[in-house]
């Protein structure tokens, strides 16, 4: 009943669907809001900040605070995402230097033979660790903190209760 379009700093890019770039759907069309991720937005929206959180998190839910992990040099970074490299530098942006960053296509199954070393300590998104954890459970994950402005919860605040309205008015 409410449809969000969500850009990061491509944008349109090229004008085309995936995966020849990087629209799901055609742009423009109607939609109630628009979002940016990115630190760049090509056209009028709300924007949100990424970030990552200040401590991994273990299989078994122990905290890792990223200072403690950046006093290491032997971590292998692993991102099975759209954009590896993002998380690879907000990872370093932190102060985290893996020693290997690895890059898989998104949606990554890891099953068959690790693109890592045996036995690594292995960073990777929450995204990842929801398939990574089964092959290699000691991999630590490091969640994103993702932030919309105030003023697109408030917007989206008016668009549901709009939409709540019709409802009623139908019964």
């Amino acid at each position: 009943d409410i449809e969000v379009c969500v850009f990061d700093d491509r944008g349109i890019g090229n004008g085309w669907w995936l995966p020849a770039g990087p629209l799901r759907e055609a742009w423009p069309r109607p939609c109630d809001l628009v979002l940016h991720t990115g630190a760049r937005p090509a056209f009028d929206g709300f924007t949100a900040q990424r970030a990552l959180a200040d401590a991994a998190v273990a299989r078994d839910g122990r905290r890792v605070p990223l200072a403690e992990l950046a006093r290491r040099q032997d971590w292998v970074a692993v991102a099975g995402i759209a954009r590896p490299q993002n998380f690879f530098d907000m990872l370093r942006a932190r102060g985290v230097q893996p020693a290997q960053c690895i890059a898989l296509p998104d949606h990554h199954d890891f099953e068959g033979p690790p693109p890592w070393p045996a036995g690594a300590p292995l960073l990777c998104t929450e995204k990842d660790a929801a398939k990574l954890w089964r092959v290699a459970p000691q991999a630590l994950a490091v969640p994103l903190h993702f932030a919309p402005e105030a003023a697109f919860f408030a917007a989206l605040d008016s668009r549901v209760d709009g939409a709540l309205d019709a409802v009623r008015r139908l019964s």
